[in-house]
C-alpha cells in the first residue's frame, strides 16, 4: 500500500507528466505532458464508486455505450448508433448519403412514415406512409415535392378544413 494525505501527489514522468492525487474533495488523474494519456483494455468501464451502475462501456472491436441513471441511451453498432429515448439538437442534423431516408416509427418492427429525399433526383423529397404485413412493407408516397420546378404532388384526396384563405396558382 501507498498511503497519502491529501493534496499529496504521485507524480510520474522525468517532468512529473502525469499526477496521480485527491485535494480532500475530489480525485484527479492529470496529465499535462505533450502526449496523449491512454487506457489500454480489452473491455473498459467507468462506474459508479460502488459499482452499482456504469456510466460508459467500452469492448474491443464491438459497441461503446453510454448510460444515464444505470440505463443505456446511446450505443455504437456495426452499422452506426442505436439512440434509445429523444434527442435534442441546438444546429442542423445532416443524413448524408447518395439517397437518404428518415424513418418515423413506433417500433423496430415497422415504420409508420418515411422522409426521403429521392434517389439520384436533385432538390425532390418524398413523404411516404407505410404498413408491414407479413415482412413485406406496402408504400406509396403521399407528398412528392420538387424544388427544380416548385411542383408537389399528392396522391389520393386532399382535403382543406377550417377558416382561412387556400390560393392556388395554375391548374387545380
Amino acid at each position: 500500500n501507498i498511503d497519502l494525505v491529501d493534496n499529496s501527489k504521485i507524480r510520474l514522468g522525468t517532468s512529473q507528466d502525469l499526477q496521480i492525487y485527491h485535494d480532500g474533495n475530489n480525485s484527479y488523474i492529470a496529465e499535462s505532458g505533450t502526449g496523449n494519456l491512454n487506457i489500454d483494455a480489452g473491455s473498459l468501464r467507468l462506474r459508479r464508486a460502488d459499482g452499482s451502475q456504469t456510466f460508459i462501456s467500452g469492448n474491443t472491436g464491438a459497441e461503446v455505450e453510454l448510460f444515464f441513471a444505470g440505463n443505456k441511451k446511446f450505443e455504437t453498432t456495426s452499422t452506426g448508433v442505436s439512440v434509445t429515448g429523444g434527442g435534442t439538437f441546438t444546429d442542423d442534423v445532416t443524413i448524408d448519403n447518395s439517397s437518404p431516408e428518415l424513418y418515423l416509427t413506433p417500433d423496430a418492427t415497422k415504420y409508420s412514415w418515411m422522409i426521403a429525399a429521392q434517389e439520384n433526383v436533385d432538390q425532390h423529397f418524398e413523404i411516404t406512409p407505410s404498413t408491414t404485413v407479413g415482412g413485406t412493407t406496402f408504400s406509396t408516397p403521399a407528398l412528392k415535392i420538387s424544388g427544380v420546378n416548385s411542383n408537389a404532388t399528392f396522391a389520393g384526396t386532399t382535403t382543406v378544413q377550417g377558416t382561412g384563405d387556400s390560393s392556388f396558382v395554375g391548374n387545380v
